[in-house]
């Protein structure tokens, strides 16, 4: 039931929600925005940039394996403009340039799980204050590179995760069993401070045959959050 945002003869965007998968991860993977895409526009359709499942926000759909071609070797040249807007625990002390190198945690049992490594590749992410308070910070976040779970480590590693993030912002032990389903909701909240991750994907702009396009997400959840938090 998920439409999308915009849609031409080549591609379409999609705003989507947190806690939903954009590829399937094995065979039994009941419903995922590559299933919606497909739905819409046929079995050709495919993803072109991902975020993470528990990242909401704009998602960039191809509609013909030509244009899938065209548009993934746009990603690839970092020849596209990304913001994200975050709530982090903590106050966060001004404006900076997060560029740390980034791989995978050698140290950690969880498979998926990144860390900020010597010998990882290059990342930057700038991170803009929106507004703050004194357990809380809600930051605007232009990432310059496209690694594996970036805005995450970046603030994670500063000291400032992401509230609601159930790796990043939680031990081992906690992440782990969330990756298993393991967890109930009441014990995220305790432990993450939320149920959801409030890491939201709210602008994408790129030039595509000659045309600039912009797209702006409804970026309303997250504002509302922030404003109620104490």
């Amino acid at each position: 039931g998920l439409k999308p945002i915009f849609s031409n003869d080549d591609f379409a965007i999609f705003n989507k929600p947190n806690d939903l998968l954009v590829h399937p991860v094995h065979r039994h993977t009941p419903y995922t925005l590559l299933d919606e895409a497909k739905w819409h526009f046929g079995r050709h359709a495919n993803i072109v940039n991902r975020i993470d499942n528990e990242t909401s926000g704009l998602i960039l759909v191809s509609r013909h394996k030509w244009s899938e071609k065209e548009l993934k070797l746009k990603f690839e040249s970092k020849e596209y403009d990304k913001t994200y807007y975050a709530i982090v625990c903590g106050k966060f002390p001004h404006n900076m340039l997060l560029d740390k190198p980034i791989g995978s945690d050698k140290k950690s049992k969880i498979r998926v799980k990144m860390a900020c490594t010597s010998d990882g590749r290059d990342s930057s992410t700038f991170a803009e204050i929106i507004n703050s308070k004194d357990n809380f910070t809600l930051l605007k976040l232009t990432p310059h590179t496209g690694r594996q779970h970036q805005i995450r480590v970046h603030l994670a590693d500063c000291g400032f995760s992401i509230l609601g993030d159930p790796i990043y912002n939680a031990d081992e032990e906690f992440a782990d069993r969330y990756l298993n389903k393991e967890i109930t909701k009441d014990e995220r909240i305790q432990t993450t401070g939320d149920s959801r991750m409030w890491l939201h994907s709210a602008n994408l702009s790129f030039s595509y045959r000659g045309i600039n396009y912009f797209f702006k997400s409804n970026s309303q959840d997250i504002f509302e959050k922030f404003a109620s938090l104490g």
